[in-house]
């Protein structure tokens, strides 16, 4: 019995010093991976205006559905109720929500469900209650003058970045620099008050001014695309650029009649063909 009870203590001391000794500072780290949170903050891309100050592109405030996968406990179930109101598959957000490593090997603990979504979508989502489920803030690029020189400006992909015209062209200029949020939050993933938290700021990208003239543009494009659609041309490029001073007032692109679609400006993920077609004078 007493060498049945040494074998037992001797046991518990020895664990006792892989857990104190040995492994202090792997299990200290382990412990500081759960508690510690990071939260990316997006950074407000700048914005494009003409020569006179109008708002050709700018980014407002929109949320977006984020998970912490070691938080959600009944994936299925938070899936199935996230769907209709974010308009994914069931499958989509199950896999999204579900647990793993990153690339240094630590729990996955941020996930996108769904970006920048409407405040309706927001509010729906937050009406859920779902445990892990939250939302972060990111800018959405809109364009107050619509489609209007829209080739010229071009689009961004998924990730916020410049993937055509002016937003590729300035992209590092437009973009900004993202920040990030830690904290310490508990296993239901509320901040704990009064424990480490530190902000990295994101700033502002910078403002982009035109010599594109909005009004030049807008009875351009119409005049233009009046003409393709009168004549039936296959489209029509137009540029506008003072002589004295060198500036492009106005750059236009024109898709003509396709089947039952009339002629129209083009859109932004067409490229701007002014400066990139090679056609005949």
């Amino acid at each position: 019995m007493l060498v049945v009870m040494t074998l037992a203590l001797g046991g518990i001391v020895a664990r006792l010093v892989d857990l104190q000794v040995v492994g202090h500072s792997r299990y200290v780290a382990e412990a500081r991976r759960q508690l510690i949170h990071e939260q990316p903050l997006t950074a407000v891309r700048g914005s494009i205006f003409d020569r006179n100050g109008q708002d050709l592109a700018l980014s407002v405030p929109r949320a977006t559905i984020i998970a912490d996968p070691m938080l959600v406990a009944d994936r299925a179930g938070a899936a199935a109720k996230l769907s209709p109101v974010l308009h994914l598959p069931v499958a989509t957000l199950e896999r999204a929500m579900q647990r793993g490593k990153n690339p240094q090997g630590h729990d996955l603990r941020f996930a996108y469900l769904s970006r920048r979504v409407t405040p309706k979508v927001a509010a729906q989502v937050q009406a859920l209650h779902l445990p892990g489920i939250g939302r972060i803030s990111e800018p959405k690029r809109v364009h107050p003058a619509g489609n209007l020189a829209a080739p010229v400006l071009g689009v961004l992909g998924p990730d916020n970045s410049g993937a055509g015209g002016l937003e590729r062209m300035f992209g590092t200029f437009l973009a900004g620099t993202a920040g990030s949020l830690l904290s310490e939050r508990d296993p239901q993933g509320r901040e704990i008050p009064a424990t480490e938290r530190r902000e990295v700021a994101a700033k502002r990208g910078g403002d982009l001014v035109l010599t594109v003239d909005q009004s030049l543009q807008f009875m351009a494009e119409q005049a233009l695309t009046s003409e393709v659609e009168q004549t039936q041309a296959d489209g029509g490029m137009a540029a506008m650029v003072d002589v004295q001073t060198g500036d492009v007032v106005m750059m236009v692109n024109i898709d003509g009649r396709k089947g039952s679609v009339p002629a129209h400006p083009a859109t932004a993920d067409e490229g701007n063909r002014v400066l990139s077609d090679i056609y005949e004078p």
